[in-house]
């Protein structure tokens, strides 16, 4: 986030772009971290049996 808001004032981007640059960034890192975590659920042996009910 720290990225996006320092890139975004070298570009010369307002305020309100940087805050659209960061709510997307932020949708797209909470989608991918979602993604992540059900690759690891998926790995434990627990979520076998958990389907199986």
């Amino acid at each position: 986030m720290v990225s996006f808001f320092t890139l975004g004032c070298a570009r010369g981007f307002n305020k309100g772009e940087q805050n659209q640059l960061i709510s997307a960034a932020s949708i797209i890192l909470i989608i991918g971290a979602g993604g992540a975590f059900k690759n690891v659920l998926s790995c434990l042996p627990i979520i076998s049996a958990v389907l199986a009910l």
